[in-house]
């Protein structure tokens, strides 16, 4: 299994974002991938539309739900301890992708050896892939191998987690999973993973949607 893509979900089955979102992943132009949906104890059906997906994708999409809410780290938990992926993507429930974002991302970490890959997203306020204004994600000085100063550079600004790829084997040696019962528990772990990169490379292209709505 060549990558992992683990999606948090908590209350997001209004308006079409969860399945806009689902359908992104479901589109990429690999093939040898796993999407994993999460929920957290969602009070709507969030958790029947992913088994829909489950019974529809059996070969490639995992539906599992935590038995009490424990907040986006620990959905991400539960998604990372069953995960086969040589490489592991976490992507916001509401948020989307290119449909060769994986194609990318996959081709630069290949092609340069890295071990995290990242690149840039962009704001949107509705459901399309016409992207707006690019926001860099990251610099074109704290690509390559991960000597002192770029490895600063990264840790006090490492930018997304949602835009990036890892090598899955790193994290799971290290036992580096997400606090969880807390917001913001990617601030808790981001630093930790460029603390274990080696070589960090960048796509500075918005690949990455992330959406704005009333409930963001």
């Amino acid at each position: 299994m060549k990558i992992s893509i683990i999606v948090p979900v908590y209350n997001m089955a209004a308006n079409g974002k969860l399945e806009f979102c689902l359908d992104s992943l479901l589109n990429q132009s690999i093939s040898d991938y796993e999407i994993i949906a999460v929920d957290d104890c969602s009070t709507d059906n969030s958790f029947d539309i992913l088994q829909s997906y489950a019974s529809k994708y059996p070969n490639t999409f995992v539906a599992l739900k935590n038995r009490i809410n424990l907040r986006q780290g620990g959905a991400k938990n539960t998604g990372f301890r069953v995960a086969r992926g040589e490489w592991v993507s976490f992507i916001d429930a509401d948020d989307w992708i290119v449909p060769d974002y994986y194609e990318q991302m996959l081709s630069k970490a290949e092609s340069t050896d890295a071990d995290v890959v990242g690149c840039d997203y962009c704001l949107i306020s509705s459901h399309t892939f016409q992207a707006t204004e690019s926001i860099a994600n990251s610099r074109l000085s704290q690509v390559g191998i991960l000597d002192d100063n770029k490895r600063r550079s990264l840790i006090l600004d490492g930018g997304s987690l949602c835009t990036k790829i890892f090598k899955r084997k790193q994290i799971l040696e290290n036992n580096l999973f997400f606090p969880e019962h807390i917001f913001y528990e990617d601030n808790a772990v981001g630093n930790s993973y460029m603390i274990l990169a080696n070589h960090f490379e960048y796509i500075p292209k918005p690949l990455y949607f992330y959406y704005q709505h009333e409930s963001s």
